[in-house]
């Protein structure tokens, strides 16, 4: 019986090969017909493909090399070749084909159901030129119809053809055909309910695959309902009667994982990293990397994984692989406000929703501004290169939680190696603070605005360049400024109160010195400081409510032995004051002048 398969297999594709096909009237090696128009076919003779209407007995695209496919399930036919790709449409006669673009690199259709699908032609958004469409997002994975072609290298042709199942939510119920004036029911036998009976969903399909240009086959069949780009391979995902699956497909056609259910490979992290073709994987936070306290409760959803190539990417893993974000030079992500801030060609990028602002880096800072603490709804978003502001947009809801207070996002690219994102957040619950006499039944609000906790956010930190690749180079902090000989960073301030106003958990913010390599920097052997207050001729540092000055050049001028710091006569002057308990006249309620100093600043 194998036997007898082989050779029927043989003469099949003997017929094939030697002419004995026809479509209409043409006579040719083979041909394919269109599903979406039975009288529209791709036709194969002798290495030339064409696109013949059977019903008008003529080309609608005449025979060339090739190779053109028939996106099933669409009217969209592709021509590939090492020069150019190629989109057609059928029109709505199927009597004509339309070109719908022509590019170097990558066609993308994408739509909505009943809609004409927006594309986007070598990065430009339908095709217009010095438009760029720049996006973190993984756009094909999201949209309900996606199809087009995309260039990996000089042989392999990434072929997207996805459509989800559609249905219409206003159609009506259909109509009895014993009684058309009475809609058509069906009983349930065990409930007994009667339901009315609705026009069927059109069926999607997952038919996406690779097309190898060199040997004018499938190097992927078209069968996936996604299809992965990694550093040397491919992630490939199909719905199988085992639920969904995944394999993973290296360049030289290697299979390291095949058809592994996706819950599977969650469990086992080398299954996963060789699934997801990375080096690393990072768990993200809600807010990046909140307090070591989890104010928020809430689990973590997405991942940062890095390529073998260095790119960054944002997935989701809770329920299959999704691909949040295209691959990136550098990434960072905060979930609470749904703002990305991304690397790409030499330029940084801050995206919230619709909103993207891009600089060159080297150039500048964006600077995002909560200008009304009490309004969620006041914020400007900077552009500054230099001390210039080159953009500037008011915003409306930011995504504020109704407890935060005062916002303030600062992206530092004026060095072209490295960037400084500065994130700080307080976040407070708010809550009235009242007393009750028992026995009068008298409330009295001692408080308004009382607040049981509140905590400052830490989505601080710094990246750097190294060798072509960027590396997120510090822990998470509160907030991060740059100083002239490093950096001063600090983490945040925690507190919780019981509901009469006492003080249960209280873990006050700390301050750091970091040096220019991001090491901390000691200060009479102590590396991190209760207070810090930056001023333009230097950095106050404060320990055991004491004070010390360190020069913009990084020197310690002073012990920690003083209250307050100015400038006279072009010398630091250093004043100490005798606290409370003094036999002397209090100076300002409770102080004293006690000692001053004046101390040389560095020219």
């Amino acid at each position: 019986m194998k036997l007898l398969g082989f050779l029927s297999l043989l003469i099949i594709s003997s017929a094939v090969s030697f002419g004995q096909s026809k479509f209409g009237k043409v006579k040719c090696d083979s041909f394919e017909v269109a599903a979406a128009n039975t009288d529209i076919a791709l036709v194969y003779k002798k290495g030339k493909v064409g696109i013949y209407n059977k019903a008008a007995a003529n080309y609608l695209f005449k025979r060339s090399e090739g190779p053109i496919l028939h996106l099933q399930g669409t009217k969209t036919f592709l021509k590939l070749s090492t020069g150019n790709l190629e989109a057609y449409s059928l029109n709505e006669d199927a009597t004509a084909l339309v070109i719908e673009g022509r590019a170097k690199d990558e066609i993308l259709f994408q739509g909505k159901f009943g809609e004409k699908p927006n594309f986007r032609i070598d990065g430009n958004l339908n095709g217009k030129e010095g438009k760029a469409y720049k996006s973190i997002f993984d756009t094909r994975s999201s949209a309900p119809i996606n199809y087009g072609a995309k260039r990996i290298n000089k042989n392999l042709i990434l072929i997207t053809n996805n459509r989800k199942e559609e249905f219409d939510p206003f159609a009506e119920p259909l109509k009895s055909i014993i009684d058309p004036k009475k809609d058509s029911t069906v009983t349930d036998p065990e409930s007994g309910n009667i339901m009315a009976v609705y026009p069927p969903s059109k069926p999607g399909h997952n038919r996406s695959g690779i097309y190898n240009l060199k040997t004018k086959s499938w190097f992927v069949l078209p069968k996936y309902s996604a299809i992965n780009e990694l550093s040397d391979g491919f992630a490939l995902e199909r719905l199988s009667d085992n639920g969904l699956v995944y394999s993973f497909l290296k360049m030289n056609g290697q299979y390291m994982l095949r058809d592994i259910p996706f819950e599977t490979i969650k469990s086992n992290e080398k299954e996963l990293l060789a699934l997801l073709g990375v080096a690393q994987i990072d768990l993200y936070a809600a807010a990046n990397q909140l307090h070591p306290i989890n104010f928020f409760n809430r689990p973590a959803q997405y991942h940062l994984v890095r390529h073998f190539n260095n790119k960054y990417q944002l997935v989701n893993l809770q329920k299959k692989l999704n691909y949040v974000t295209q691959p990136k030079d550098m990434m960072t992500y905060n979930r609470d406000f749904n703002y990305f801030i991304w690397i790409e060609n030499d330029s940084i990028y801050f995206t919230q929703n619709a909103l993207q602002l891009a600089l060159p880096m080297g150039a500048g800072k964006i600077v995002l501004t909560q200008t009304d603490p009490l309004n969620r709804k006041s914020f400007e978003l900077f552009g500054m290169i230099n001390k210039d502001t080159v953009y500037q947009k008011e915003m409306g809801d930011f995504g504020l939680f109704k407890e935060d207070r005062n916002l303030s996002i600062e992206v530092d690219a004026t060095n072209k190696d490295e960037v400084i994102i500065s994130n700080q957040r307080l976040y407070s619950t708010f809550d009235e603070l009242k007393e009750i006499d028992r026995e009068e039944g008298f409330v009295d609000e001692l408080i308004e605005g009382y607040s049981p906790k509140s905590m400052e956010v830490e989505s601080s930190a710094i990246w750097k360049k190294e060798n072509g690749t960027w590396i997120k180079k510090t822990v998470d902090y509160a907030g991060i400024t740059r100083l002239p000989y490093g950096y001063l960073a600090k983490t945040g301030a925690y507190a919780e109160n019981d509901e009469r106003g006492k003080r249960l958990v209280n873990i006050n913010a700390h301050y750091l010195v970091l040096n220019k390599e991001y090491k901390a920097i000691p200060y009479l052997d102590v590396y991190d400081f209760d207070n810090a207050e930056l001023l333009p001729y230097g950095l106050v540092l404060c320990l055991n409510n004491r004070c010390a000055f360190v020069s913009n050049d990084g020197v310690l001028l002073t012990k920690f032995e003083w209250d307050d710091f100015s400038l006279e006569g072009g010398k630091l002057k250093a004043l100490r004051f005798a606290h409370e308990g003094a036999d002397e006249f209090l100076w300002e309620e409770r102080e004293w002048l006690d000692s001053t100093a004046f101390f040389d600043l560095p020219k």
